[in-house]
């Protein structure tokens, strides 16, 4: 089934077997995402449950289900990138002196330039223009063939491959200029890198626990269903980040036009001066 398929079924009939199916083909993309922002596998797996409770709670603000898989790499990026804030403010109550650069959490082991370039590049594909932003993440996020990305976009392969190349080298130059040192063939290996498979427990955890209609999904005390609070804590937070964004998009939708207010203020000042009638002389 399409992701436009798997979406409907899981929006109008709560189908579990297609919120498990969008788990499966959307996770490790996702989980991989989590992993290079965040670096710790224990806060990944939160973010990566986080993410997919946020598709659970508001997959019916994704207006076009094709871009399914587009959406949930801005919602991992966003609740990777809110998790690292949390664990510096956390860290910063226990330690004397935090590191002022962000950096993700990981061991000293890790190659310093890929430590280094592996969050700042997903921030700059979430820069990135629309339409290179989707043949980056169709490609190489999610690992679709030109031919597939290309239709998925609804573009011909030659165009596609032409967005695929001004990407990369925006993103180069974003990145030198941001000081981190990254050629061309480091650049591709970032990219291209193999997502993790995601693992069965953390799967079926997930897909169970979140194909439960999104009306019945239960925030309570903030932490819903039973998961842990950091889960909870991520996935409410970005979804109050939407809620705000959506209201702020509808006060400047609605909102009256200068124009109507001023008409409105003067009616009401004319209104005022206008002497009222004459008394009678009976």
């Amino acid at each position: 089934m399409s992701d436009e398929q798997l979406l409907t079924e899981f929006r109008s009939r709560a189908n579990p077997r297609a919120f498990e199916r969008i788990v499966a083909l959307h996770g490790p993309m996702v989980l991989r995402v989590c992993r290079d922002v965040l670096g710790d596998p224990h806060a990944a797996e939160d973010a990566f449950q986080a993410t997919f409770l946020v598709l659970a709670r508001r997959s019916d603000r994704i207006r076009d289900p094709s871009r399914l898989g587009r959406w949930l790499y801005g919602v991992a990026r966003r609740v990777s990138v809110r998790a690292r804030v949390q664990e510096r403010r956390r860290t910063s109550r226990t330690t004397a002196e935090v590191p002022v650069e962000v950096l993700p959490m990981r061991s000293a082991a890790d190659d310093p330039a890929e430590l280094e370039a592996r969050p700042i590049l997903h921030e700059e594909i979430d820069r990135l223009p629309s339409r290179l932003r989707s043949a980056i993440v169709l490609c190489y996020m999610e690992g679709l063939t030109h031919e597939a990305a290309a239709k998925a976009i609804g573009c011909p392969l030659g165009t596609l491959k032409g967005r695929l190349s001004k990407g990369r080298e925006v993103l180069r130059s974003r990145l030198r200029r941001r000081g981190v040192a990254v050629g061309g063939l480091l650049l591709m290996f970032l990219l291209t890198e193999e997502a993790p498979a995601v693992p069965v427990a953390l799967a079926e955890s997930t897909a169970r626990r979140m194909a439960a209609p999104p009306d019945l999904i239960s925030w309570r005390g903030v932490f819903p269903l039973g998961l842990s609070w950091p889960v909870g804590l991520l996935a409410l937070g970005v979804v109050v980040l939407l809620a705000s964004g959506a209201a702020a998009s509808a006060w400047v939708h609605w909102r009256p036009s200068p124009v109507h207010r001023v008409d409105k203020v003067e009616s009401q000042e004319s209104a005022a001066v206008l002497p009222g009638p004459a008394p009678s002389c009976h």
